[in-house]
C-alpha cells in the first residue's frame, strides 16, 4: 500500500521540470535552490508558475517533519553508529576489505 506514497507529487514536479527545462537531474536539488533564493530575498518576489510548484514541493517537505518521525529512536541509531563505527571499520579493513583485495593479486 506504501508503493505508490509521493508518486503524484513527483509526477507532478517531473512534470513541471519537463515543461520547464527538459531537465531530470537534481530536480529536488533545483526546488531546494528556488526555495532558499525564495527565502533570502523578499518573499514576495514573483516566481513564475513553475518555479511555484517547485518552491512549495520543497517547503511542504522541508518544514513539516513527518508525524512517523520518531527523535528517540533517530538519536539511539546515531548513538550505535558513533558507538560501533570504529570496530566496524577496523573489520571491514583487516578482515575482508584488505585480505579480500589481496587475493586478486
Amino acid at each position: 500500500p506504501h508503493r505508490y506514497v509521493g508518486d503524484p507529487e513527483i509526477d507532478r514536479l517531473l512534470q513541471v521540470c519537463h515543461d520547464c527545462n527538459g531537465h531530470f537531474d537534481d530536480t529536488i536539488a533545483e526546488c531546494a535552490n528556488i526555495y532558499h533564493r525564495w527565502r533570502k530575498s523578499d518573499p514576495a518576489i514573483q516566481l513564475s508558475k513553475e518555479e511555484q510548484i517547485m518552491k512549495d514541493f520543497y517547503q511542504h517537505y522541508y518544514e513539516q517533519v513527518p508525524s512517523w518521525v520518531d527523535y528517540d529512536q533517530i538519536q539511539r541509531g546515531i548513538d550505535i553508529f558513533v558507538a560501533f563505527v570504529p570496530i566496524a571499520g577496523m573489520a571491514l579493513f583487516y578482515r575482508s576489505l584488505v585480505p579480500g583485495m589481496s587475493s586478486f593479486l
